[in-house]
């Protein structure tokens, strides 16, 4: 491995390690899988269903998430259903999906964005429970053997990060774990971490603003905080 990626992939595995909360450990993920080229991705474990997996807070595909439910195509994902299958894992490019899939609402959705390319990574799991990675880019973009190998690594770094008491109790976020956000609250407040105005949460998404601002509203009432700021600070914070 290059000098180069072993350094970033080192200080990567070191930032999910000292990760002290569930905002640290995102933030790392993010930023970590970003410095091989990875934009997308969702980290789901111990789970037995499609909406178990999706409901994992550890995910970051804008708006995708969202219009399955909106949809009601939850469990009619064919990578979803692939990996319920018991595929150990594999490659796939969205495009040539839809252009195979069954169901002509997920074709739709899937055709109306540009294409992406991934692979999912199987991860250890609980007794009859299964536990996966799956990063994603745009396709043309480079996804090759060695970022799907650090990627691999990194997801593995952040499992076992996640299921230590300091993240899988609550550690400094009880407050943020037990308002227990829906996904789409927990996108919403993700992006705004990252800066987004509401307006540019509803492009990313696939919202409307007014949907993303409800449901900026519902998180304020579930943090029971007076503000944007201090429900960041629930999910942003990144040094101690």
């Amino acid at each position: 491995m290059p000098r180069v990626l072993a350094g970033k992939l080192q200080s990567t595995i070191t930032r999910i390690q000292s990760a002290a909360d569930f905002g640290a450990l995102m933030h790392a993920l993010s930023e970590g899988l970003g410095a091989f080229g990875i934009d997308g991705f969702l980290l789901a474990l111990d789970f037995a269903s499609a909406a178990q997996m999706l409901a994992t807070p550890f995910k970051q595909v804008p708006g995708y998430v969202a219009r399955l439910h909106e949809l009601d195509l939850v469990d009619g994902d064919p990578i979803v259903r692939r990996i319920l299958g018991g595929d150990a894992g594999f490659s796939f490019d969205t495009h040539a999906l839809a252009r195979e899939a069954a169901d002509p609402r997920w074709r739709a959705l899937v055709l109306a964005a540009p294409p992406v390319s991934g692979a999912v990574l199987p991860l250890p799991s609980a007794p009859g429970l299964k536990s996966v990675a799956i990063v994603s880019v745009e396709a043309g973009q480079p996804l090759d053997a060695l970022a799907i190998d650090c990627a691999g690594i990194i997801a593995r770094v952040a499992q076992m990060r996640a299921q230590l008491p300091a993240i899988a109790e609550g550690g400094g976020d009880r407050r943020l774990l037990a308002a227990n956000l829906s996904s789409v609250q927990l996108e919403v407040l993700t992006w705004a971490a990252k800066g987004k105005s509401n307006a540019d949460i509803a492009i990313i998404t696939g919202q409307s603003t007014r949907s993303v601002s409800y449901h900026m509203s519902e998180i304020l009432r579930k943090l029971d905080v007076s503000g944007r700021s201090q429900a960041i600070a629930l999910l942003a914070r990144t040094e101690r």
